[in-house]
């Protein structure tokens, strides 16, 4: 999925597999469905407050963690990203966290798995906000 913008406001790193397959069916392939359905989740999840523009949805592979914010349990991952922006200004917001609310709606959302991540150690959620055991989080980027 692309989309034409100079830079992306909002970019959603995780942990868990939301390969973009465009499988529709179980019938087809069942993991490459779960694979859409994970991020079927999350784009729905963004939607609850902003229609996003999504620029891009990929898989950046095995990723050494120390340069990302994820759960201290975590050393060397496969990443996935969603990059979005849309035309509302600070949709996500409160007391000057840009991705508030985004950390909010996602946390303990259920997902897929036994996919191509490599978390088998924490339940079967989002986790956007425990120190240890974080899967997911967002950063944003004002230009």
């Amino acid at each position: 999925m692309h989309y034409s913008t100079q830079s992306p406001k909002f970019t959603v790193y995780t942990l868990i597999d939301i390969t973009n397959t465009k499988i529709t069916t179980p019938k087809q392939n069942a993991k490459k469905f779960y694979q859409a359905q994970n991020l079927n989740s999350f784009l729905q999840t963004i939607s609850l407050r902003v229609q996003p523009n999504v620029i891009e949805t990929k898989g950046l592979g095995n990723k050494d963690l120390k340069k990302y914010f994820f759960g201290e349990i975590y050393k060397k991952r496969k990443v996935w990203i969603i990059e979005f922006d849309c035309d509302v200004s600070s949709p996500f917001e409160k007391d000057n966290n840009p991705v508030y609310w985004l950390q909010q709606d996602f946390h303990n959302l259920p997902i897929h798995v036994g996919l191509n991540e490599n978390i088998k150690e924490i339940d079967p959620i989002v986790d956007t906000t425990n120190r240890d055991t974080i899967n997911t989080y967002f950063t944003f980027n004002q230009h």
